[in-house]
């Protein structure tokens, strides 16, 4: 999946919590349309 290494490889970033916040949001949706 390359949103998720592209959250990895962000992880010296300020807005490292926003980008977790909406990964979590993502995957839920996800998995809810699965």
């Amino acid at each position: 999946m390359r949103l998720l290494s592209v959250i990895l490889h962000h992880n010296s970033s300020r807005d490292l919590t926003a980008i977790k916040a909406a990964a979590m949001r993502l995957l839920s949706v996800i998995m809810h349309h699965n």
